[in-house]
């Protein structure tokens, strides 16, 4: 019985070592995701595009091998296709204060948002106030 019971030992042991280096190998591909993601540990994630916001990093929880996570959700402008009109000026509203989108650059990212009839309209009225 101690044979028996030494060979499941080892077994047990031989188990938790390849545990041990897959868990290794997951975490090194993991860094690897996130530096190709977001340009290293201290890049933040985001652009410049209209409808998407930088997303705030949140380093020091648990132990992550040295990587901030991105934890906050991301934020995008919401298109607006001539339906209820204020649904859609609220949710506008409410990204371009969490983006702090400029008076001037609003109207641009609005319009950006339209699709369909909605956005033909717009594009008539632009072109309408011009004249």
């Amino acid at each position: 019985m101690g044979s028996e019971t030494e060979g499941r030992l080892d077994n047990l042991e031989i188990t938790v070592e390849g545990i041990k280096d897959e868990t290794a190998a997951i975490r090194r591909d993991m860094q690897q995701l996130m530096t190709m993601m977001g340009g290293g540990p201290n890049h933040q994630a985001g652009g410049s595009e209209g409808s998407s916001s930088s997303v705030n990093e949140n380093p020091g929880r648990g132990d992550t091998g040295g990587i901030a996570f991105n934890w906050r959700k991301k934020v995008e402008l919401p298109s607006f296709e001539g339906g209820d009109p204020y649904i859609w000026i609220n949710w506008a509203e409410r990204f371009f204060d969490i983006q702090k989108v400029a008076e001037e650059e609003k109207v641009e990212l609005a319009y950006i948002s339209m699709e369909g009839s909605a956005s033909y309209w717009f594009k008539y009225w632009r072109e309408k106030t011009k004249i």
